[in-house]
């Protein structure tokens, strides 16, 4: 029989259970990967062990053949069936602490010196951070966890959170603390097991080496390897363009590049402007909104909201290529005739080499004859591919080799000229072609290359250029009631370089391109280029009244979407746009019937500063169009499309603190600077700077009196009492601060009704009034007034935060479209890693990259978070790094662990509550990339208040440039080299200096082995606090809580930071 049926009946049924255990990751060294092995149990071993606990399992190593049955295999799996099951019952049962161990312990305990020496213990290679250093001390040894009577239980961990800059060391900080913990896990608040922040592989990316595909950026660096894995990451070199801190664009180094498997769809981000650029949904783009700018997936973007991109290109020019270089693909022979004195110097270099020319003509595949009587005498055309093959083997430079050619022909054809490299004339040439001309493949294997157009001024112009480029006799047919004039010529070399230009064969026009030897080349050759395409193509109209247009009509998209991007590198913006013409009917003049074939795209130039520009640094030959933009009138900038949203926050937070009315800050433009506060509006750059200065004129002039605060029932009544101490009355008061009467009594006196608010300078001078007869209360106001007079300080460096939003490259265009597409084209999507920066341009959009993404360090593709990190940690230390990139089902999770210590899961029919009894040490980046000293550090914490309050202590790291600190820190940087230097040369015995004085700053007092073992020896003692602790806890705590009483001030600290 081929079939079994089970016998229920007779059957024995054994409870099973598969597990599987790694190493303790604490244990490991030098980057090792825990190892895991899978176990089986029976019967009443099953059911009694959770994941995170540590045990010790004995029991028989088996193994077992991979691969399908009845198929042999030479590799196999290993796996363990398990006898018997022990607990660990000890805390850190996996450090040994022997009794020496413990003695050292006790004396180290003993000195009075001993917080010091363990803070001096922590990273003494990094410099400075010492209070930081002194807070995660503290935090390696916590406090106790206690268990309440009612059966509540109270943390005894610190959760440490450091929000700071880039490149200030808070990676190597956690890095640090997981090894000195006893058991530590070092683990991202994201693993990349899926495409995360990623571009489509044909964006478009401006580079130290020009415009290029992202593909083509990324590709090189794996070296023609085949994209295996869904995640593959690489170092790579080279700058990319992004912002800075100021908004200004420029370059920044590239750390990494990235190359995923797409998800099942991906989103593509289309502007008013015609910019677009598919990306992954969980992909950032920067957006300004009423609030202010944050970065939003782009799953949450909507048609709309205003998304950042670049006003200009900032790229490096490329050297122009060689004409002989774009020669390359023809497979026919090319004959040049060449200056004999360099086929002389190129024959004397290959007999000194070869030792006679015989040789050479041998060694190159060369027939004696052609070097004798074509080469030596110089009767005849030389084949360029010899040539040149002969000119490397003497040394000769290929651009001395193209200077020297008089003229090109193929085999049996006639001659031309050709410039030695691409130059202003032949890019011209290129963009009269790709607009009206045509390459048309003949019958017997010739090019014919044809030019019509109804301008006799533009027919004689490309007449001569054709003349002076290649020498070469023109035909000419005139212009009839039915057809353009034409003017033709045939050559198959004139064709090749075309296409090396973005101009193929008939039909051609839903297939130019704009390639990278044009769009990454000289200037002056693009803008060449650019001036034959609006010659042809382009069309221009000035109004006196509404918006003038400089417009270019193609029917290839791609040659669109190149020519948007090659305008920005001139700060040239335009509009792209498609008209709907495909399958339209038109008949022409001789009753000849056309059928549009493709839809076109339309790039229009609408804004006067754009069009100003095209006029002085592109311009028309064309002579009607030349002379329209000529006299085109001056006009006033603006543009419905260039947009801040984001200032409105800030001019109404200015405006509040100095107590001023709309008309009194903005003037006549009171209207529109409410509708800006409130969000109703978006405002032009123009205006936003009017605003500006209205406020910034009220600030400087004094004409204001402040935010009005309304005290304090406990400091009115303190007001009042030391006014009557001092014989004063409200009238007499309101007469000295030359206030109304009413205004006083409705401040300080009143108590039927809430009490309004009194201006700070009003305040300021009430506080000087007490200050001789009752400082103590002229102190409770200080203190009241200290909130808002820091705020009022730092108002300039407001006003320059909003002037450099309305003065920087970055431009605020509305999303118009969303759409949905499917990835099955993409094979793969890409990303960059960029140093100091946290965003690159793509498409001239802004997006956010990757930064620090990196692979679960636990292996098999599963979340870090997800997988075990906190519950791996129980009793130790959880190190987070980027834990803004936390995914919302990860933050939920970690809730519960960092307030209750457990995890509760409930997935796929499993419940079961897991222990991660630890302290977390979190790392975050800001918001924007770098801190932004112009907002509130709140603002720039990109984590939900309701994690925010889980951490006791937040440190905010700024990076300032300090000169007498920067060369602190340059100097132990330097020496710390020094040391690792002399370290590395004694490790392989050579002799080297003394260097102990050298060493010592970066030697940590207590080696991290013992240190770990004296947290852990601490960890089994359990004191108990004092009476007088609990008094310096207690007074801390209120006082803390004290500068939060004023009007308008957030809470400091709550009871949960007590309880820890």
């Amino acid at each position: 029989a081929t079939k079994f049926k089970l016998l229920t009946e007779t059957s024995l049924f054994v409870d099973t259970q598969k597990l599987e255990i790694q190493e303790a990751p604490e244990g490991l060294r030098g980057g090792e990967e825990p190892q895991r092995l899978t176990l089986y149990l029976e019967d009443d071993l099953t059911g009694r062990i959770t994941p995170g606990e540590r045990v010790v399992m004995n029991g028989v190593l088996r193994s077992v053949q991979k691969g399908r049955p009845r198929e042999k295999s030479t590799l196999f799996d290993i796996f363990m069936d398990v006898n018997s099951v022990e607990k660990e019952q000890v805390e850190f049962e996996e450090i040994e602490v022997t009794e020496e161990d413990a003695r050292l312990i006790r004396e180290m305990g003993a000195s009075p010196d001993i917080f010091r020496m363990i803070t001096a213990s922590i990273a003494p290679s990094m410099y400075g951070m010492h209070v930081e250093k002194e807070a995660l001390a503290l935090q390696l040894f916590s406090g106790v966890p206690k268990v309440m009577p009612d059966g509540r239980r109270i943390r005894g961990d610190i959760h440490v959170l450091m929000v700071g800059d880039p490149g200030i060391g808070k990676s190597e900080l956690l890095s640090y603390m997981s090894r000195l913990s006893p058991r530590g896990i070092y683990a991202t608040g994201k693993a990349a097991t899926a495409a995360g922040l990623c571009v489509a592989a044909d964006s478009l990316i401006a580079t130290d080496r020009g415009i290029q595909s992202v593909e083509d950026l990324v590709e090189p660096y794996f070296r023609g390897v085949e994209h295996a894995r869904p995640v593959e990451r690489t170092a790579a070199t080279g700058c990319v363009g992004t912002f800075d801190d100021r908004h200004r664009l420029g370059m920044r180094p590239l750390e990494a590049v990235w190359r995923l498997t797409p998800p099942a769809n991906m989103l593509r981000i289309a502007t008013s402007s015609g910019l677009s650029l598919t990306v992954t949904p969980p992909t950032k783009v920067l957006v300004d909104h009423a609030m202010g700018q944050s970065w939003i997936q782009a799953k949450f973007v909507r048609p709309g909201m205003r998304i950042a991109t670049a006003s200009r290109l900032e790229v490096p020019e490329g050297e122009a290529p060689l004409t002989l270089s774009l020669l390359q693909r023809i497979t026919t022979r090319i004959v040049v005739e060449v200056d004999p004195a360099i086929v002389q110097a190129i024959l004397s270099s290959l007999k000194t080499k070869y030792g006679t020319l015989r040789e050479a003509a041998a060694r190159l595949m060369i027939t004696e004859d052609a070097v004798y009587h074509v080469w030596k005498n110089g009767r005849h055309g030389i084949p360029l591919a010899q040539l040149l093959r002969a000119a490397l083997a003497a040394g000769t430079a290929e651009e001395d080799v193209a200077a020297s050619v008089r003229s090109y022909s193929q085999f049996g054809g006639h001659r031309i000229t050709l410039p030695v490299r691409l130059n202003q004339d032949l890019a011209y040439f290129a963009g009269l072609i790709a607009g009206d001309g045509s390459v048309e493949q003949r019958p017997l294997g010739g090019f014919a290359i044809r030019f019509n157009n109804s301008d006799p001024v533009l027919i004689r112009t490309y007449t001569d250029l054709v003349h002076r480029l290649f020498e070469v006799h023109v035909d000419f047919t005139g212009q009839t009631p039915q057809r353009a004039a034409t003017v033709r010529f045939h050559s198959r070399l004139v064709a090749s370089i075309l296409s090396e230009l973005g101009v193929p064969t008939s039909p051609k026009s839903h297939r130019l391109d704009l390639p990278g030897i044009l769009l990454n080349g000289p200037s002056k050759n693009l803008t060449a280029y650019l001036r034959g395409l609006f010659d042809t193509d382009g069309t221009i109209q000035i109004r006196t009244r509404g918006s003038s247009c400089l417009s270019l009509t193609t029917s290839s998209q791609g040659l669109g979407d190149r020519v948007q991007l090659a305008l920005l590198r001139f700060g040239i913006h335009a509009t792209r746009r498609i008209r709907r013409v495909a399958g339209r009917r038109t008949t022409r003049a001789d009753g000849t019937p056309i059928v549009t074939r493709h839809d076109q795209c339309v790039l229009d130039i609408r804004d006067w500063h754009s069009m100003s520009r095209f006029r002085e640094l592109i311009g028309f030959n064309h002579p009607r169009k030349k002379e329209i933009l000529e006299n085109m009138e001056t006009r006033r900038p603006h543009s419905n499309i260039d947009l801040i949203s984001g200032a409105g926050p800030h001019l109404h937070d200015v405006r509040g603190l100095l107590g001023l009315s709309p008309a009194q800050a903005y003037g006549s433009h009171a209207g529109g600077g409410v509708a800006v506060e409130s969000g109703a509006e978006a405002v032009t750059r123009e205006a936003l700077l009017q605003l500006i200065d209205g406020l910034e004129t009220a600030h400087r002039n004094g004409t204001y009196r402040g935010t009005r605060i309304r005290l304090g029932s406990d400091l009115r009544e303190k007001i009042r009492e030391s006014l009557r101490s001092a014989r004063h009355t409200g009238v007499s008061l309101a007469n000295e601060l030359d206030l109304p009467r009413h205004r006083i009594h409705d401040s300080l006196y009143r108590r039927s009704r809430r009490p309004t608010g009194l201006p700070i300078h009003v305040l300021q001078r009430i506080e000087k009034l007490l200050g001789g007869d009752d400082p103590g209360t002229a102190a409770e106001i200080a203190a009241e007034l200290a909130p808002i007079l820091r705020r009022i300080e730092r108002i300039p460096s407001r006003f320059e935060f909003l002037r450099l939003l309305s003065s920087g490259d970055v431009r605020w265009e509305p999303v118009k479209e969303i759409e949905v597409k499917s990835s099955s084209e993409e094979r793969t999507v890409f990303d960059l890693s960029v140093r100091d920066s946290h965003a690159f341009v793509a498409n001239g959009i802004l997006v956010h990259n990757t930064a620090a993404a990196v692979r679960d360090e636990f292996g098999e593709g599963r979340w870090t978070l997800e997988a075990g990190a906190l519950v791996l940690a129980d009793l130790g230390l959880a190190a987070i790094d980027e834990i803004e990139k936390m995914n919302p089902q990860d933050r939920s999770a970690i809730h519960e662990a960092m307030e209750q210590q457990r995890i509760s899961v409930a997935k796929a029919g499993i419940t079961a509550v897991l222990q991660s009894r630890c302290a977390v040490l979190a790392a975050a980046n800001p918001k924007f990339g770098r801190f932004d000293e112009h907002k509130y550090i709140s603002e720039q914490i990109d984590l939900p208040p309701a994690l925010l309050s889980r951490f006791d202590i937040i440190f905010s790291m700024i990076d300032r440039p300090q000169a007498d600190r920067d060369r602190e820190l340059a100097e132990h940087i330097l020496k710390g080299h020094r040391v690792g230097e002399i370290r590395r040369r004694r490790e392989a015995g050579l002799v080297t200096e003394e260097s102990q004085a050298l060493e010592e700053p970066y030697t940590p007092h207590l080696n991290p082995d013992f240190l770990r073992k004296y947290v852990a020896y601490a960890k089994r003692i359990y004191p108990i606090m004092t009476v007088e602790a609990m008094s310096i806890i207690e007074k801390k705590y209120l006082d803390i809580r004290r500068t939060g009483e004023a009007a308008g001030s957030s809470v400091p600290i709550t009871p949960r930071q007590l309880e820890a």
